[in-house]
């Protein structure tokens, strides 16, 4: 048996280790600069969120944008096929009216020559109906 200073020691050792021991708290120790670590990667992450959020949303607003600038576009594309029509149209109109003013000139012309040559005849006409009369009274005193 052991002597009664070792078994008082070995009692001690016991309470101290055994069941009964008193509750022990273990704590390592981390230094400050890794909880500041950790809080930095933790705003950087916010702050990636954050900007992908705005990001999304300036894109979101984009492609609204993108959707009226291409509905516009279909607009000034439809206005441009109906002038287009229209400008057709009105060409066509000129070179009728052209064509026509050119027969109009043509005829005109023809007309103009014809207007001469009876003009013509009327003075020769004329010429020999002032000399007609004179003939005939010349031939009545004979």
């Amino acid at each position: 048996m052991p002597s009664p200073a070792v078994a008082l020691k070995l009692k001690k050792f016991r309470r101290r280790f055994g069941i009964a021991a008193p509750r022990v708290t273990v704590r390592s120790h981390v230094g400050w600069q890794w909880y500041g670590l950790g809080l930095a990667i933790l705003v950087a992450l916010v702050a990636a969120v954050v900007w992908s959020v705005v990001r999304q949303g300036d894109a979101s607003g984009l492609m609204q944008e993108n959707r009226e600038l291409r509905q516009q576009l279909s607009d000034r594309a439809e206005e441009l096929m109906r002038l287009r029509v229209g400008a057709a149209t009105e060409q066509n109109a000129v070179q009728m009216e052209r064509s026509t003013q050119q027969q109009l000139v043509s005829r005109i012309n023809v007309l103009e020559r014809e207007n001469a040559g009876l003009k013509e005849d009327i003075s020769l006409l004329e010429r020999l109906v002032k000399d007609c009369p004179r003939k005939m009274g010349a031939a009545r005193h004979n």
